[in-house]
């Protein structure tokens, strides 16, 4: 087993991409997502009306101007951002297509640093940072580990456990991506951006008590200083300690721009997440030659599943089939439409009601439906044994 490991973190290693975040298999779903709900959004040049059908095709949008509303540039001639950059400063200003890739690696691990990346994710270095008591792991762990095997597992549509509730995790996704729809749109301000991470998500809810580590001191206050909102979507961690500590913060003078559209990214990867059998169960899985077939069932969702102890999940991220549930005007959305709608929304910064109502409820069904409809938290259909 350990040989196996080894000769996967080589792979690894061989086919990651360093200039933003990781790439590890060809052709990269996210970013060709992507491309073409920012393709489909072209198209609707009416701002009073969101787009109401995609193309499904996602292979023939190489050429898509990504880097849209934002100021995705830093010019050459940037002395400070060179400075920066020698002092171990990230500067490095994303695209649309970079910033989708942050929720699977959010301090950019692999990245800055692939051995500490590959020894979290192909050992059981996560596992160590568990609460013996409450089995959770929560921030304190940094954001690589909470994000796959933790309290954060709602970043990629998933549960934190099995056993938890529908109307939980749901709760929790509804919460995150309404947040990240703020930070996008604009309608969180740079000073609200610029309050303490730990005093902004002291609410009582389920998704602010997520968002939070146990122990207050990390990450709220930590060798950089306080914790910020935008913190969250800034950091570089290449120390060899957890991603909550020793990580270095953007601190360009367009650091509440970059969090904005990582908040982008984030939401435009957790709708593209939501459509994958191994996160969220929509129809029944179907398997071919012992693999899990990759395919994107346009249907109501039934139960989210939980990332631990699951077999096959590679299988399900491969470059999907889009079924033909996709093709009718049923009531939810395939993941193109459902991305170019929340572009579109963000670009025109529209009430967050509005954005739930037209986007979120129409990927994961309205609350009603989840509390009558939604099953607790498994490993999923053909997750549950090695093929």
């Amino acid at each position: 087993m350990k040989l196996i490991k080894c000769l996967i973190f080589i792979l690894m290693l061989l086919n990651s991409n360093s200039a933003f975040a990781f790439k590890i298999i060809e052709p990269d779903i996210h970013e060709s997502m992507t491309r073409a709900s920012k393709a489909c959004l072209d198209q609707f040049v009416d701002k009073e009306t969101p787009p109401e059908n995609c193309s499904l095709d996602i292979t023939n949008n190489e050429d898509i101007n990504i880097s849209w509303m934002h100021d995705s540039s830093l010019a050459i001639y940037d002395i400070p951002g060179w400075i920066m950059r020698a002092l171990d400063y990230t500067t490095d200003y994303p695209t649309l297509e970079d910033a989708v890739r942050w929720p699977d690696d959010p301090t950019k691990e692999l990245s800055a640093g692939a051995f500490k990346f590959g020894s979290k994710l192909l050992t059981d270095t996560c596992e160590g940072y568990r609460n013996p008591i409450t089995k959770q792991i929560d921030l304190n762990a940094g954001l690589i580990c909470v994000s796959h095997y933790g309290d954060l597992q709602f970043l990629h549509a998933q549960a934190s456990s099995e056993g938890e509730l529908a109307s939980d995790t749901y709760e929790k996704i509804i919460d995150w991506a309404s947040f990240l729809y703020l930070v996008a749109s604009k309608q969180l301000s740079d000073e609200d951006l610029e309050q303490e991470y730990c005093s902004y998500f002291s609410k009582d809810t389920k998704f602010h008590k997520a968002m939070l580590p146990s122990n207050s001191s990390v990450p709220c206050t930590s060798k950089k200083g306080t914790w910020r909102v935008a913190t969250l979507f800034n950091l570089t961690c290449s120390s060899p300690k957890p991603s909550a500590w020793g990580c270095n913060e953007w601190i360009g003078d367009k650091n509440y721009e970059k969090a904005r559209i990582m908040a982008t990214g984030a939401l435009l990867h957790l709708i593209q997440d939501s459509f994958s059998q191994s996160h969220v169960e929509r129809g029944t899985c179907e398997i071919n030659d012992k693999k899990v077939v990759a395919k994107v069932e346009c249907l109501p969702l039934t139960k989210f599943t939980t990332y631990k102890g699951q077999e096959n999940h590679g299988d399900a991220d491969l470059m999907p089939i889009f079924k033909n549930s996709c093709n009718s005007s049923g009531s939810i959305d395939n993941p193109i439409l459902a991305g170019a709608k929340a572009l579109w929304y963000i670009k025109n910064e529209k009430p967050t009601k509005k954005f739930k109502q037209d986007v979120l409820y129409r990927i994961f069904g309205t609350p009603e439906y989840i509390k009558q409809h939604g099953m607790s938290a498994e490993r999923g259909q053909c997750f549950e044994n090695k093929l």
